[in-house]
C-alpha cells in the first residue's frame, strides 16, 4: 500500500464498535482516509430464509436495516466529529462473509477491518467460521482485531516462515509492516515461524531470557495463488 486511502469497517452491530472504531482513527485520520462502515444482519437474514412462512419478509428485512442504520448513524457523527470523511452501508444477507467480500470488491478499500467474534471457554476471543472464510477469500488486506485497546505507541510484528514462504510474500510482510509501523507511529519487530514453535525453553536460550513481548498488530501472510497478504 502505497497510501491509506480508503478503509472499509466491518461492524458487530454493539458497544463495540467504537473500540474498533478508535483503532481505525488512530491510523486513518493522518492519511486523511475515507472510512466506509459496513452491517450486515446475517442471523436475522438466515433465519427468515428457513423460515416455511415468509409473509413477514419485507417488514423483518425493513427492521433490521433501519436498527443497522441507525446505529451507523451514530458512529458515522463521531467519526465525522474526529475529522473524517465516512459513508454507511447496510444489507440483510444470510451469508457474512460473502456480503463482506462483495462490498470490499464494490469500493476497493486499501484495507478491511473486522473484530474477531467467538469468545473462547476462557473467556478470550478466537476466529469464528466468518473470519476464517474472510482470511480466505477476502480481496484486500485484512486486520482482525481484538477487543483490547493498543498501547500509545503500537508493537508491531511482521511474522516470516522462511521454511514454507517465498522470498518474495517475506518481503510483502515486511513491507506491510514497515507501512503499518509508520501509520501508528509505532514499533516494528521481525517474529520467525520456525520460533514462534519453539518451547520456552528454547526462546530464552534464544533470546537470553529476555520477557517476551506483547503485540498490538501482527502481520502475516499465506501463499495462494495471488500471495495475498
Amino acid at each position: 500500500m502505497e497510501a491509506l486511502r480508503s478503509v472499509l469497517v466491518v461492524l458487530a452491530g454493539n458497544e463495540d464498535d467504537r473500540d474498533l472504531l478508535a483503532k481505525v482513527v488512530r491510523f486513518a485520520r493522518p492519511q486523511r482516509a475515507h472510512v466506509q462502515l459496513f452491517s450486515c444482519d446475517w442471523e436475522s437474514a438466515r433465519l427468515m430464509a428457513r423460515a416455511c412462512d415468509n409473509r413477514d419478509f419485507e417488514r423483518v428485512r425493513a427492521i433490521s436495516l433501519d436498527r443497522e442504520l441507525v446505529h451507523q448513524q451514530k458512529l458515522l457523527t463521531w467519526l465525522r466529529a474526529e475529522g473524517l470523511e465516512a459513508d454507511g452501508e447496510a444489507v440483510w444477507e444470510p451469508t457474512h462473509y460473502e456480503a463482506v467480500v462483495r462490498m470490499a470488491m464494490r469500493c476497493r478499500p486499501d484495507l478491511v477491518i473486522k473484530r474477531i467474534g467467538l469468545p473462547r471457554a476462557t473467556g478470550n476471543l478466537t476466529l469464528d467460521s466468518r473470519d476464517w472464510q474472510l482470511v480466505r477469500t477476502c480481496p484486500a488486506p485484512l486486520l482482525l482485531s481484538r477487543p483490547r485497546s493498543w498501547a500509545e505507541r503500537p508493537q508491531i510484528a511482521a511474522v516470516i516462515d522462511t521454511e514454507q514462504a517465498g522470498a518474495g510474500l517475506c518481503a510483502r510482510i515486511v513491507r506491510t509492516a514497515e507501512y503499518f509501523r509508520g501509520l501508528c507511529d509505532g514499533d516494528l519487530a521481525l517474529l520467525f515461524g520456525e520460533e514462534i514453535g519453539e518451547s520456552d525453553g528454547q526462546k530464552s536460550a534464544r533470546s537470553g531470557g529476555c520477557e517476551p513481548r506483547a503485540y498490538d498488530v501482527m502481520v502475516l501472510g499465506a501463499m495462494t495463488s495471488g500471495q495475498r497478504l
